[in-house]
């Protein structure tokens, strides 16, 4: 059974979603608590929702998360500080957040890893979602509880998801669209070629099954982050920006060329058709607060190439070192 059926088959077990009221009676008693600086963990957490009916494990997380953004979101827009002191806000509390390791096997099987805020903040500042133009139109075809979003106006963003639990507290947030479609199907992208000015997206990680590969000129994928990653780009405008994320890290052969392999294809059809501008090798610990550790890439994206040309640079053409801080990712993006 693939990764589609089970999701399949999953979601017609998943437990019935509360009522709404109790959701937010929580939302509103945590957020307080966090601003207050009370420190809570899974048991605390866990013991507060039942105070407000709420005893299934995965909303507890899903809605602990939500308050996180609602917070994170009114850091990077305090306009009583400047952007790198509103990053740095965000990063103390996020070093103090509650540790998302509320896994369930809804959360194992979708890969719901969320992005931490810091980097978070830092994709919307790099694709401009802070400082929109009127007309402006911003994408997040795996948008979770919106945490790509949090620099940006939900106003200016369609947003895509296929929880729903999750799909609730997009609703909450006013986005211009939100829509509960499997981002992974070409079928999906068909109204949106070349529509948005910014895509920023940190899609599902995980290996497609062999029937499942995808082929774009002559470049067969065979990783879910990988076809997603390809297919959000195909809404971006000519001009416009990216941020994504990918698992794992680039490594590179004798010759310094990217290991063959899965990793080399996917970066070479990359290259050839868009501007690549940088492609960051993260210290897995840096998402550890989210609910896992592991090893990402941050994929930079600044317009796409007229003519498809070029591939994947040589290892001494590039910076390969690992990141470990936020504030060198910061030196990194914005250098």
């Amino acid at each position: 059974m693939n990764w589609k059926d089970l999701l399949l088959s999953f979601k017609d077990k998943l437990t019935k979603i509360s009522t709404i009221e109790s959701p937010l009676n929580y939302i509103d008693s945590i957020t307080l608590r966090f601003n207050k600086g009370d420190k809570l963990n899974k048991t605390s957490l866990e013991l507060e929702a039942k105070r407000f009916g709420i005893s299934n494990v995965r909303e507890v997380k899903e809605q602990t998360e939500y308050a996180l953004v609602v917070i994170y979101r009114k850091m990077a827009h305090d306009e009583t500080k400047t952007v790198e002191e509103r990053f740095e806000s965000i990063i103390e509390f996020y070093k103090r957040q509650v540790n998302l390791s509320l896994r369930t096997s809804t959360s194992v099987l979708l890969q719901q890893y969320s992005t931490p805020a810091p980097i978070a903040y830092l994709m919307g500042l790099y694709c401009g979602i802070d400082k929109p133009h009127k007309s402006s139109r911003f994408f997040e075809p795996s948008a979770g509880n919106g945490l790509l979003t949090i620099a940006g106006f939900t106003d200016n963003f369609d947003v895509n998801e296929l929880d729903d639990i999750r799909i609730i507290n997009l609703k909450r947030d006013n986005y211009d669209k939100v829509s509960k479609i499997d981002s992974s199907n070409q079928d999906f992208f068909k109204d949106k070629i070349k529509k948005y000015d910014a895509v920023i997206t940190n899609p599902p990680f995980g290996a497609l099954e062999k029937h499942e590969y995808q082929n774009f000129d002559g470049f067969t994928i065979k990783d879910l982050d990988h076809l997603m990653a390809i297919l959000a780009l195909s809404s971006m405008r000519d001009s416009g920006k990216s941020a994504i994320i990918i698992g794992g890290h680039t490594n590179y052969d004798e010759v310094g060329r990217i290991q063959a392999g899965k990793n080399r294809i996917f970066l070479n059809f990359l290259y050839s058709h868009y501007k690549v501008q940088d492609v960051i090798n993260i210290n897995g610990d840096l998402y550890s607060r989210m609910g896992t550790s592991f090893n990402i890439r941050l994929i930079l994206i600044d317009g796409r190439k007229k003519e498809v040309s070029g591939y994947a640079p040589l290892q001494d053409k590039t910076n390969s070192n690992q990141i470990n801080t936020f504030q060198e990712l910061y030196q990194r993006i914005f250098q």
